[in-house]
């Protein structure tokens, strides 16, 4: 899958609906679905863009505690962040999936492509 899957003027994923992660079942109304919104509010609506995105947050400072190791370095890794939705141009966006099996199949496959960055030096 491409990420982001939502950007400018294409707000909905997928745009020909069908789940996009078992292929089988259509999505978006009259059919039943499950979605994932979310949107950015802002007094001028031509201003608003919506976003979605996940990050890895890198450990600041020396490591405290049980986790403390001497001469480990400040941080293990540099932090990664994966847009799974980018400036749609509405200020909001919408994920369609025909079950919760699937939605849960697409937020997995989020986070496995944010862990990928982790592991893929920049470039």
């Amino acid at each position: 899958m491409r990420f982001p899957v939502a950007e400018g003027s294409h707000w909905s994923f997928p745009t020909d609906f069908v789940c996009p992660m078992c292929q089988s079942k259509r999505v978006g109304e009259p059919h039943e679905f499950v979605g994932l919104s979310g949107g950015a509010a802002s007094e001028a609506s031509d201003c608003a863009e919506g976003f979605l995105a996940i990050y890895l947050h890198p450990r600041e400072g020396p490591p405290f505690g049980p986790d403390a190791v001497a001469g480990q370095a400040a941080s293990e890794t540099e932090g990664a962040e994966l847009e799974i939705v980018r400036d749609t141009h509405v200020g909001q966006f919408d994920l369609y999936f025909c079950s919760t099996d699937c939605l849960r199949r697409f937020l997995n496959e989020c986070v496995d492509e944010l862990e990928r960055s982790l592991r893929t030096p920049a470039g």
